[in-house]
């Protein structure tokens, strides 16, 4: 469908000439340092996400805090 419009637009487009321009647009979409960027915030919120869900179900939440009495006496 896309190719239909292609040769539309550019006459004379062969099938060489089609494997360079999907080579061209893979290589300009791999080297594109935005995207790569984007993508490495996206995988960094995805991990420290997965990681507080493994923290907290891990049973943090359910801890209790040692009072003070409890505090002094172990230091002591």
């Amino acid at each position: 469908m896309f190719w239909d419009l292609v040769q539309k637009l550019i006459p004379g487009l062969s099938g060489v000439d089609r494997l360079a321009a999907v080579f061209t647009a893979a290589f300009g979409a791999l080297s594109d340092g935005k995207m790569w960027r984007s993508l490495g915030w996206l995988f960094l919120g995805l991990v420290l996400m997965v990681v507080a869900v493994v923290w907290l179900a891990s049973g943090v939440l359910g801890r209790t805090v040692p009072d003070g009495a409890a505090v002094a006496a172990l230091a002591a």
